[in-house]
C-alpha cells in the first residue's frame, strides 16, 4: 500500500469503529497527528510554515462519512 493512502485506510476503519456503536453516540471526530510528510493523505488543504528556518507542512480535511471528523496532520 502507498504511504500517502495508508493513513486514509486506518482513519476511515477507526471512524467505521466509532459508528458501529450506539446509534448516535458520537457525533463529531477531531484527529491531530504529527506524522512524516509522505504519509500525508493526497486529500486535503496543505499550508507550509517555517520552523527553525525549516518549511514544514500541514494537511488539514474533514468528512461527514460514516461520522463527521476532521483530521489534521503536522510533519515531524
Amino acid at each position: 500500500m502507498q504511504k500517502d493512502k495508508m493513513l486514509n485506510v486506518i482513519i476511515g476503519k477507526f471512524l467505521s469503529e466509532l459508528y458501529e456503536m450506539d446509534h448516535n453516540a458520537i457525533s463529531l471526530v477531531t484527529v491531530t497527528l504529527t506524522v512524516k510528510a509522505e504519509y500525508f493523505p493526497e486529500d486535503g488543504h496543505s499550508e507550509l510554515y517555517e520552523v527553525n528556518d525549516k518549511l514544514k507542512a500541514i494537511l488539514e480535511k474533514e468528512g461527514q462519512t460514516p461520522i463527521k471528523h476532521y483530521v489534521t496532520c503536522y510533519e515531524m
